[in-house]
């Protein structure tokens, strides 16, 4: 697991001063601390966004080895929290509806693969039109709320299939390139075209002056003055 230090920042307190708050790609151990320590009076259930674009449910205070962390667990969309005991029969429908799961994740995964390609075969952005840059935008973004739709997905599944480590590492390896793609996008477009949504600045990109034609060598005239200040 990671562990918050140095240049190493928890994703839910922010603690940099010594290893006391864990995590991993399914959990988070905020450890509860004088200086640094996890938001007080929650519900347990409750989601929370830490900035990297995925969700987390709040499991409870007094967890970790030290008894002393908060604990977030990486929040599956198409399963809500239960505080209660699982039964026998319970687990059993669990193990049927994951096997399901596992199948549909292996055929998800692969067109996602496919959509996260294409988005990341974006020609650059310097090269495009205004409107072509929009769509690329739109492109990159579709793939990566893709992306980030598997992973808990693919979380909850892991333990029954090996293989499917790999296919997270994967996830995580495609989310981060696509996020820096996205930023490299929108950096662009805000710095050179202007903010898309016309709130700052003049919008260059509804009034893009075209590039002077090049001369037609078949047509060229070297005598021909005309064009000269004098």
């Amino acid at each position: 697991m990671n562990s918050s230090g140095t240049n190493n920042p928890c994703p839910c307190c922010g603690r940099t001063k010594g290893p006391y708050c864990r995590w991993d790609d399914a959990r988070i151990f905020c450890y509860q601390g004088d200086t640094r320590h996890p938001p007080a009076n929650l519900v347990k259930g409750s989601l929370h966004n830490f900035g990297d674009g995925v969700k987390y449910f709040f499991a409870g205070y007094n967890k970790g080895f030290s008894g002393n962390s908060a604990l977030f667990c990486l929040h599956d969309p198409n399963t809500s929290f239960n505080p209660r005991p699982i039964t026998p029969e319970a687990m059993r429908r669990q193990t049927a509806r994951n096997l399901g799961e596992l199948e549909q994740l292996r055929h998800d995964a692969y067109n996602a693969h496919i959509t996260a390609s294409h988005a990341m075969a974006a020609p650059d952005y310097q090269t495009l039109k205004p409107d072509e840059i929009r769509g690329w935008i739109a492109v990159i973004e579709s793939a990566l709320q893709q992306l980030l739709s598997l992973k808990p997905r693919a979380m909850r599944v892991r333990h029954m299939d090996d293989g499917i480590r790999i296919v997270i590492q994967s996830l995580n390896e495609q989310i981060r390139e696509l996020s820096y793609q996205k930023a490299d996008f929108q950096t662009f477009w805000q710095d050179v075209l202007c903010d898309p949504s016309g709130g700052r600045g003049k919008r260059l990109a509804n009034g893009l002056t075209p590039p002077e034609p090049e001369p037609d060598p078949d047509n060229y005239d070297p005598l021909d003055f005309s064009d000269l200040p004098f």
